[in-house]
């Protein structure tokens, strides 16, 4: 995140975005603005613009109103697919395996080049996670392969092998290249994965919101046909978009119908590549075979979602162990949480919430959601006994700090509350069981935090008793 601020804090200083995404950045530029920049003592309001433009020139990279969901290029014929409704089929735009079984993939730098270091980075991860194998041939040689490059047009690439380029782009500007999670998502894109928000199930797991989204982006939310190989939906895929993306009025587009997941829809840190992503690539692209007749392994004996890997071993998910991934100690997404978001917790009693660490305030950059539950036929009650977080921003938004309560069954309908916003004594109640809070902050300006009693009342109507 530290150099993706770097570039963000260039585009403030010299005030025009544009320019600097005009330029081409040398390998190593980055990190020499970084230690000048770490140089001057930054106040809180100064930090916390750097951070409020990295989020929103990420956000203009990653949603360009002329490309197909934001960062899909589409061929003449895919264009005329999606008129006509049709759907060409995933595996025709599958990069084909070589006769020793590895998928090779050429790619080369245009001229001017960009910078590579996160390019070879992202292209190294995929190689050491699948069979797929790629070739620098510095030059076009007439068949098909990936192209990096910088057309001004932010972060995009057409999804699946183009048979009939003699390259196929990748763009990605500078503010592209600040974190290898993108040059991965984009690398995704060219070898055939859609956004996991567009996944065929998608509705499943995820609410969208139409009524928030830019006018005629509606369709960065189609549904795709796609092959999900039996993989359950990820909320970590570094395909996942944030829940604000194409927004028109800055509240959600997307909601997490596991309220966990909202936690990993979040512009601020962007997912990385996941265990599911490689595990549906080494799928896709018949890795996990090739690794057992390779080992001299005759049938896969990875449980819970775990694969043969290239070391003659499985692979396992998270919130799993043994040596073929046999005992399940957590289910996936509880055990992602519990890894990046350690403070996150589910509450089944009556008793008192704070902010962590309350009455001592808040003075780091945190994120965490308190699920709380009550029994069968009750509804949760809290009552506020202290409230104060940082002021609103210039823009009415809860930004640095905020606390989101979903107290509706529908957890679209959210409330989010600053500054001294919830008076001492309000009570906040649930329409059902649950009530979610989701606390952020990106400052590590003090603030006093909240605290609220937990009880656990009747609900009128129910007949469950």
């Amino acid at each position: 995140m530290k150099s993706l601020l770097v570039v963000c804090t260039l585009v403030v200083m010299a005030g025009a975005l544009p320019a600097l995404l005009d330029e081409v950045p040398k390998d190593g530029e980055v990190a020499d603005d970084l230690n000048h920049f770490d140089a001057r003592n930054l106040t809180d309001d100064e930090q916390l613009a750097l951070d409020r433009e990295l989020m929103e020139s990420t956000r203009r990279l990653l949603e360009n109103p002329d490309l197909y969901q934001g960062d899909i290029l589409l061929t003449e014929e895919q264009k005329r697919a999606l008129e006509e409704r049709k759907v060409i089929a995933n595996s025709a735009l599958w990069w084909p395996a070589a006769a020793d079984g590895y998928v090779y993939v050429n790619y080369r730098f245009a001229t001017p080049t960009i910078a590579k270091t996160l390019v070879l980075q992202a292209i190294n991860t995929w190689q050491a996670e699948t069979c797929v194998r790629f070739t620098d041939i510095q030059s076009a040689n007439g068949k098909p392969h990936l192209v990096f490059q910088n057309d001004n047009s932010g972060c995009n690439s057409f999804v699946g092998r183009q048979s009939n380029m003699n390259g196929q782009p990748v763009n990605l500007a500078p503010g592209c290249l600040t974190e290898v999670n993108t040059p991965i998502h984009e690398i995704g894109h060219a070898l055939g994965f859609e956004h996991e928000h567009n996944r065929s199930d998608r509705d499943n797991f995820v609410y969208v919101v139409l009524a928030n989204v830019q006018p005629g982006l509606g369709y960065a939310f189609d549904k795709a046909v796609t092959n999900n190989f039996n993989i359950p939906y990820d909320y970590s895929s570094v395909m996942q978009y944030y829940s604000t993306a194409f927004s028109v009025n800055n509240k959600e587009t997307m909601v997490a119908k596991e309220p966990f997941g909202q936690l990993f829809l979040n512009l601020n840190t962007l997912n990385n590549f996941s265990f599911m992503d490689k595990r549906i690539a080494n799928l896709q692209y018949k890795c996990i075979a090739l690794n057992l007749k390779k080992c001299g392994v005759a049938a896969d004996p990875c449980k819970n979602y775990g694969y043969f890997g290239t070391s003659c071993k499985c692979v396992c998910p998270p919130g799993t162990s043994g040596t073929s991934c046999e005992t399940l100690n957590q289910p996936y997404l509880q055990a992602l949480v519990a890894a990046k978001y350690p403070r996150s917790k589910t509450i089944v009693a009556e008793g008192r919430v704070t902010s962590t660490g309350y009455p001592s305030p808040i003075a780091a950059k945190d994120e965490y959601i308190q699920l709380i539950k009550a029994p069968a036929c009750k509804k949760v009650r809290l009552t506020f006994t202290a409230f104060k977080l940082t002021q609103r921003a210039t823009d009415k938004t809860c930004y640095p700090q905020q606390l989101t309560i979903r107290k509706n069954n529908n957890l679209v309908i959210a409330s989010s509350y600053c500054a001294s916003e919830i008076a001492p004594g309000q009570v906040i109640e649930s329409e059902g069981t649950t009530m979610v809070l989701h606390f952020k902050s990106f400052t590590t300006a003090p603030s006093p935090g909240y605290s609220a009693t937990i009880t656990f009342v009747p609900q009128a109507s129910c007949t469950g008793r």
